[in-house]
């Protein structure tokens, strides 16, 4: 199963950097820069630096939301929400070669997108989550009607940790996205490990 992390809010950029190295290093397949915190000018210099360690670690670094920062510092894809720049839009801008995810909910939105060129779908929230408080939750049966009508690879998210990530083991998902779960993990490379092996 793929390992997608999505990084938590910056409190201490030391920090975040070495947790962040720590979790790459434990091998994770892709990293989505999420920052709802800083300016324009501040993600831009933190998305550069975490391109380099991404590269470092030949993993693909998604930026959400900002098709601008991802051109601006040739990322390898965009991350779009429902209130984003629409798929249509952000890939006429980034061209056919840029990796772009979508957040779906429903079975309409999944066909829809999948002929606009999105590269795959991130679904949920399956669990309660903190690191997005409006989530709204879907059924582990809703997610599976989703995966069964699309080609695209579906990625779970929302409240994914250790306790809780073998509930999706044979749900037909192409693999979990973890903040929290990984962010604040003391031990994040034995999470990783179990994910591996399931």
């Amino acid at each position: 199963m793929k390992i997608y992390l999505i990084t938590s809010d910056m409190r201490d950029e030391k920090a975040w950097f070495g947790k962040t190295e720590r979790i790459l290093k434990a091998g994770v397949d892709y990293i989505q820069y999420r920052d709802k915190l800083n300016t324009t000018a501040v993600i831009y210099e933190i998305s550069k630096k975490l391109k380099i360690l991404c590269d470092k670690y030949k993993t693909p670094l998604i930026i959400n939301n900002r098709v601008d920062i991802c051109l601006a510092i040739d990322a390898d894809g965009v991350h779009l929400g429902n209130d984003d720049l629409p798929l249509e839009a952000a890939r006429k801008i980034l061209g056919p070669d840029k990796i772009i995810g979508v957040s779906v909910k429903t079975i309409e939105i999944v066909k829809e997108k999948e002929n606009f060129g999105a590269n795959y779908f991130g679904s949920g929230a399956v669990f309660q989550t903190n690191t997005k408080k409006d989530a709204q939750s879907i059924t582990l049966t809703d997610l599976s009607r989703i995966i069964s009508i699309t080609t695209l690879p579906v990625f779970a998210i929302g409240g994914i940790n250790a306790e809780n990530v073998e509930k999706l083991k044979n749900t037909g998902i192409e693999g979990v996205c973890l903040s929290e779960g990984l962010m604040n993990n003391t031990n994040p490379e034995r999470l990783i490990e179990k994910i591996r092996n399931m």
